[in-house]
């Protein structure tokens, strides 16, 4: 039986090619040498003929999955054993007629390497680089496309992963930054609306003085160099030389040293009571939020193109080629590798991706504080929305306590000159702010008591963020999902459940390494069995 002999010899070297550094856990395990013998021998010999017959210990099986890849290379062999041992055959079974020791006699074959006179050279051993030599249906230029062609589906795995992910990441940015946007719109339309109908002439004639200051906002959040405390510091300072003017000395000419003196005197006689410092401190947290998470969406973006534009190394390229296509070389196409094997590839191929896990983790944890900042009392929302009503209380304050701030102004800057035309005091009273018309309603939004639903959703699909249940992984699994969802009324702050929702979520899924995803996705979703 030369011919056995001869697939016996090289099946089994077939579990070394399948499960080349392979890892065998739990109950997976590959084929045996033995279990490939007697599949392929018990194609060879049909259903049960004269090879079953002399050889009981190989069992006669159906058609086996893995004979449809090699069914070109049985044909050959069975037109070498006809030419050779007068075989008539059909591809039903085979009925040797003569004594099946030809092979041996000819001194064609041994125990060790099988029979390889055939002469074809589809089938003769080539020298090749990367595959294992030996009994193959590729020639040196087969090998050297078959390895290109690894390299470039790999890399378009990897590509294709962090385009999807780049979208996300777009998409994810467009929606916030649309969210927050309306948000200081929405507050400046407010202000607007509320100081034309009380304030119309406080407000017309200082108008840029509020522009300017949401105009600040703005820059600030899109990521210009502007400096929060500064921005607001100057806001209050123009405000008070204004209302100074109108409601505090009206009846004097008042220089631009000395509103300069006025304006040094804030901090000390604090004109507009608490509410700057109050102001200042939850505008700033909730600007430095919002650019901290867009900020923290776009680096991520980044992150994800240049990654996934990492070339393979060369070493890289010849496992992939060995775990991809050379099966295809002994004519094992429809055979996939091991899940281990494959894992244990891709670990080797995404070792320098492996070295940015800690500073990937590092950007998880940030945006984990910016998330959790978000649901924090006072909301985000509530802290835009609330400005109108903030500087409206801010001038209430001063109105109401005009006469002390005016008499401590004079004992610091002094008696300023007295204005060419004198006002009545009944003129002095019509150019006051009435303290009755500043009292404005908070006004949070057009859609008050309508629920937000914002999805912030994040998945870097060069982290694992799904939890894996099992060894073997039933589907592909690379992404990160950044999950945010402001679900409240625009009037009040987030509620304690998305909060905990959020906070779970996002701990439980960014746990995993950069590397590991990416195994995870390549091996299941391409190359290998479950």
């Amino acid at each position: 039986m030369g011919y056995i002999q001869r697939y016996r010899s090289f099946f089994s070297a077939l579990p070394e090619m399948l499960c080349e550094s392979e890892m065998v856990v739990d109950d997976f395990t590959c084929w045996s040498g033995e279990d490939v013998v007697e599949s392929y021998v018990g194609r060879v010999v049909g259903n049960g003929l004269q090879a079953q017959k002399n050889n009981p210990e190989i069992k006669v099986r159906s058609i086996d999955p893995i004979l449809v890849g090699a069914r070109d290379r049985l044909e050959h062999f069975k037109r070498e054993m006809q030419g050779q041992m007068g075989w008539t055959t059909d591809w039903g079974g085979w009925v040797e007629k003569g004594s099946g020791t030809r092979e041996e006699a000819s001194g064609e074959c041994d125990d060790e390497d099988g029979c390889q006179g055939s002469g074809d050279e589809d089938f003769t051993s080539e020298h090749l680089r990367i595959c294992p030599q030996g009994y193959t249906c590729c020639t040196s230029a087969m090998e050297e496309t078959l390895s290109n062609l690894s390299r470039r589906e790999f890399e378009g795995l990897v590509r294709e992963a962090g385009r999807s992910l780049q979208a996300s990441l777009n998409a994810q940015y467009r929606s916030f930054d649309t969210y927050f946007t309306d948000l200081l719109n929405s507050s400046e339309r407010s202000l607007q609306e509320s100081f034309l109908a009380k304030l119309s002439s406080l407000y017309s004639k200082n108008a840029p003085v509020f522009q300017d200051l949401y105009t600040d906002l703005r820059r600030y959040y899109r990521g210009s160099a502007v400096n929060l405390e500064e921005t607001l510091n100057d806001f209050w300072a123009r405000l008070l030389e204004r209302l100074f003017k109108v409601s505090a000395l009206p009846q004097y000419t008042l220089t631009d040293d000395y509103l300069e003196c006025v304006a040094k005197q804030t901090e000390t006689l604090r004109p507009f009571g608490d509410v700057p410092r109050d102001l200042k401190s939850k505008v700033t947290r909730a600007l430095v939020a919002a650019r901290s998470f867009v900020q923290g969406l776009t680096v991520s973006g980044e992150v994800v193109r240049k990654v996934s534009q990492v070339p393979l190394s060369p070493e890289c390229t010849r496992a992939m080629m060995k775990l991809v296509y050379c099966p295809h070389c002994r004519g094992l196409a429809s055979v996939k590798p091991c899940a281990n094997y494959c894992r244990n590839v891709m670990k080797g191929c995404l070792a320098n991706q492996a070295d940015l896990d800690t500073e990937w983790q590092n950007l998880i944890d940030t945006m984990l504080q910016v998330a959790s900042s978000f649901s924090s009392d006072p909301s985000v929302d509530a802290v835009i929305y609330s400005i109108p009503l903030r500087i409206s209380d801010a001038i209430l304050y001063m109105q109401e306590n005009t006469e002390v701030f005016t008499s401590k102004v004079l004992q610091a800057c002094g008696t300023p000159k007295v204005a060419g035309t004198q006002i009545s005091g009944s003129e002095e009273r019509k150019k006051r702010v009435n303290p009755a018309s500043t009292a404005m309603e908070y006004k949070p939004s057009p859609t008050a008591g309508v629920r937000l639903e914002m999805q912030v959703c994040v998945s870097l699909k060069l982290q694992d963020i799904l939890s894996v249940e099992s060894n073997v992984p039933s589907r592909p699994i690379i992404s990160l999902s950044l999950s945010l969802s402001l679900s409240h009324s625009l009037t009040h702050s987030l509620t304690h459940s998305l909060t905990h929702s959020l906070t779970h979520s996002l701990t439980h899924s960014l746990t995993h390494s950069l590397t590991h995803s990416l195994t995870l996705c390549v091996c299941t979703c391409v190359f290998c069995v479950d």
